[in-house]
């Protein structure tokens, strides 16, 4: 089971919590029309109610959103989305703590050197991709 996160850890002052519960509703790997729903919350609670200042992800009219992305192997599979986050850095600490879990279990299944068939992260990738999300 994911931890859910609470908004008060990370955003003092600021409403976000309605936003992290649809997150963590959907889970690690949201459909189409879950981000669909995740993004109005994003226009409605933060550009709409302007809870976010030009300062923040919000430039003009677009929000920025940064999705941390994780593709299992690259030669037959695409890119899933791993969390979504206000900040490039907070997407890249996702990737950081994802590729640690996933080395933990690596070197779980392969604990000698000589047992490892490839080295790891050779037919995986992991990647940060900005959105902007229009009001």
């Amino acid at each position: 089971m994911q931890e859910q996160i609470k908004a008060e850890n990370y955003y003092p002052g600021i409403s976000y919590q309605k936003l992290f519960d649809a997150i963590n509703e959907v889970g690690p790997n949201p459909t189409t029309s879950q981000m669909t729903d995740i993004i109005r919350i994003v226009k409605i609670d933060f550009i709409e109610k302007d809870e976010v200042k030009t300062s923040g992800p919000v430039l003009g009219s677009l929000v920025k959103v940064y999705e941390a992305l994780y593709n299992p192997m690259t030669w037959e599979s695409s890119y899933g989305t791993l969390s979504i986050h206000l900040s490039k850095e907070g997407a890249e600490k996702a990737i950081a703590f994802h590729k640690m879990e996933k080395i933990k279990e690596w070197e779980g299944l392969y604990p000698a050197e000589d047992d490892k068939p490839y080295k790891f992260g050779d037919f995986e990738d992991w990647a940060v991709r900005e959105v902007q999300v229009l009001p």
